[in-house]
C-alpha cells in the first residue's frame, strides 16, 4: 500500500510540475506580447498625435477658404 501511495504522489507531483511549467511559459509569453502591444500602441498614439498636429498647422483658417480660392481661380475672365 505504501508503495502505491508513493507512486501516486510521484505521478501527481510530476503532472503538477509539467502543468505549472507549461502555464508559466504561456504566462511569460502573454506578458511579453502585452508589453509589445503596449509599446506599439504608444508609438501609434505618438504618430497619430504628430499627424493631428501637422494637419492643424496645414489646415486653412476656414474650411471654406480653399473652396472659395479654387472657385475664384476657375472662373474664366471675360474678354470683350
Amino acid at each position: 500500500m505504501d508503495v502505491l501511495v508513493k507512486a501516486a504522489v510521484g505521478e501527481i507531483t510530476q503532472l503538477f510540475s509539467e502543468s505549472s511549467s507549461s502555464l508559466r511559459l504561456h504566462l511569460t509569453q502573454s506578458l511579453k506580447e502585452n508589453e509589445t502591444l503596449r509599446m506599439r500602441m504608444k508609438v501609434m498614439k505618438s504618430e497619430l498625435f504628430t499627424l493631428r498636429l501637422q494637419t492643424r498647422t496645414n489646415r486653412p483658417a476656414s474650411r471654406f477658404s480653399l473652396t472659395r480660392a479654387n472657385v475664384a481661380r476657375q472662373r474664366p475672365k471675360c474678354q470683350v
